[in-house]
C-alpha cells in the first residue's frame, strides 16, 4: 500500500485493530467462565482487521487471481520453514514475560499485566503508523 500512497487507511485499520482487543476484553470478560472469550477476542479482531484490509486492497484492484499448484504450495512451505521458526522465536521472546508471570502468580495479575502490555504496544505502534502514512519511504 505504501507504493500506492494509500498507507494512511491501512494504518488506521491496523491501529483500531490493535486497540479493539483491549476494550472488548474489559467490556465482555467478566470472570473465569469467560476465559474462552478472552482468548477469542484478540484472534477475531486481528482476523477482522485483516479482512477489512483485504477488502480495501481488492477494491483498489491491487491484487488479482492467481492459480496455485499443489507442488508449489509444498515447496513454498518447505522453503519458508526458517521464516516460520524465526517468527515463532520472536513471538515467544515477546510473550515470555506473560508465560513466566503465569507460572509465578495468579491469572488475574497475568491478565492485568498482559492487558497493560498490549495497550502499551498499541500506543507505541501508533506513531510508527502515522509516520509511515505521512512520510512513506
Amino acid at each position: 500500500m505504501q507504493g500506492y500512497e494509500k498507507l494512511g487507511k491501512t494504518a488506521i485499520i491496523a491501529t483500531i485493530g490493535q486497540f479493539c482487543p483491549m476494550s472488548l476484553t474489559f467490556l465482555l470478560v467478566k470472570g473465569l467462565a469467560d476465559t474462552w472469550l478472552a482468548v477469542l477476542i484478540p484472534s477475531l479482531t486481528t482476523f477482522f482487521s485483516a479482512l477489512i484490509t483485504l477488502a480495501f486492497v481488492i477494491r483498489m484492484r491491487v491484487i488479482g487471481l492467481y492459480r496455485v499448484e499443489p507442488q508449489e504450495i509444498g515447496s513454498r512451505i518447505k522453503d519458508s520453514v526458517h521464516v516460520f521458526l524465526a517468527s515463532f522465536g520472536a513471538n515467544m521472546f515477546d510473550n515470555s514475560n506473560v508465560l513466566f508471570l503465569a507460572s509465578a502468580t495468579n491469572m488475574y495479575r497475568v491478565g492485568l499485566y498482559n492487558g497493560a502490555d498490549r495497550l502499551k504496544k498499541a500506543a507505541n505502534s501508533l506513531p510508527e503508523h502515522i509516520d509511515n502514512a505521512f512520510f512513506p519511504a
